[in-house]
């Protein structure tokens, strides 16, 4: 979530007020982990840390995908 303007949680926080049904993957480096509480608390359903597998990124996307 490492962006100029919106922020990254800015973005996160208004994609959910305009769509609360949204799902959302957090993408952080490993230098914003302690982002994740405040992303968990805007919507955020997942997260991945660079680098990630992908097929875990995958699995994720199916399960939020079906759920």
């Amino acid at each position: 979530l490492n962006i100029s303007r919106p922020s990254g949680m800015e973005l996160l926080r208004s994609l959910r007020k305009s769509f609360p049904e949204i799902r959302a993957i957090v993408f952080l480096s490993p230098s914003q982990a302690d982002l994740k509480p405040q992303a968990a608390s805007l919507g955020a359903e997942a997260f991945f840390e660079s680098p990630f597998e992908p097929e875990a990124l995958v699995r994720d996307v199916e399960r939020l995908m079906g759920e």
